[in-house]
């Protein structure tokens, strides 16, 4: 059982109030009733109410979803439901190539925002039909999944910092409905140490026109995210050249870059005006 103290007893609280334990509370809401047997609103819609809570004391994030509606648990059971799903700090490193202490709150914020829009409730005994040899009381699996945050193209390099050859990964990584950023991230043998840095992109200034999109060939339109978008096209062409050539390095080998006023960051963004220029 998780305790409600997690939420917000109502839609209310969500829209006015908010405890300083919350990074961000979010509200989704989706039309398609499908047939897994769960209630509606007036409006024929669902929603789910997301809350991430930082837990300084374990290193984590606490991903939070609780349906504003009834899901039909066993044959004879309906109700709202309440699932979590944990984040550690260290994973920061895993999906974007940055480290937590990297970051500063703003930071931090935006990398929830994109796990929070990776993670959807999946429910995948819903579909499968029931006979009446099943147990009545069989709670249906209900979990919070994590969509894959994988690499859509990428270039590797070897660099040399004070006469010491680096190994450098640039890759675009993304969810399978946009682009996060790219991540830079060097390698150093003799320490056996990773450093990193990342640039987040906007995928729709990126998108081609969508006379250009019907034009594909089916399989090239499924594939949204390799061809619906200009930017791994133009990073294979002269992106990561550009990026290899706007890493800067300390004299402990770590990767940093400028941002536009002139602060060191290990943050930054990567736009298609910057691009155009080229």
């Amino acid at each position: 059982m998780y305790a409600r103290s997690n939420f917000p007893t109502t839609l209310n609280a969500f829209l006015y109030g908010e405890e300083r334990t919350h990074i961000i509370t979010q509200v989704r809401i989706t039309s398609d009733m499908g047939g897994d047997g769960s209630s509606k609103d007036l409006n024929g819609s669902k929603k789910e109410l997301w809350v991430v809570k930082d837990d300084p004391r374990n290193k984590k994030w606490v991903f939070y979803c609780k349906t504003l509606f009834q899901l039909q648990i066993t044959q004879n059971r309906k109700e709202e439901i309440e699932r979590t799903h944990d984040i550690p700090y260290s994973n920061l490193w895993k999906y974007f190539g940055v480290d937590y202490e990297s970051c500063d709150k703003s930071d931090i914020k935006m990398f929830i925002s994109m796990l929070l829009d990776s993670m959807k409730l999946e429910m995948p005994t819903m579909s499968l039909k029931r006979t009446v040899n099943d147990d009545p009381d069989a709670e249906e699996e209900i979990h919070i999944k994590l969509t894959n945050i994988e690499t859509i193209c990428h270039a590797r390099h070897i660099i040399t910092v004070d006469e010491k050859s680096l190994p450098l990964t640039i890759s675009l990584v993304g969810n399978d409905r946009l682009y996060f950023g790219i991540k830079a991230v060097t390698f150093n043998r003799q320490e056996l140490s990773e450093h990193g840095i990342f640039l987040r992109v906007d995928s729709e200034e990126w998108k081609y026109d969508q006379e250009y999109i019907n034009k594909l060939p089916r399989g090239k339109k499924k594939e949204s995210l390799k061809y619906h978008y200009s930017l791994p096209q133009v990073l294979e062409e002269k992106g990561f050249a550009y990026i290899f050539r706007y890493l800067k390095f300390n004299k402990e080998q770590i990767p940093f870059v400028e941002n536009v006023f002139g602060d060191i960051t290990k943050i930054d963004v990567f736009t298609k005006q910057e691009m155009d220029k080229l």
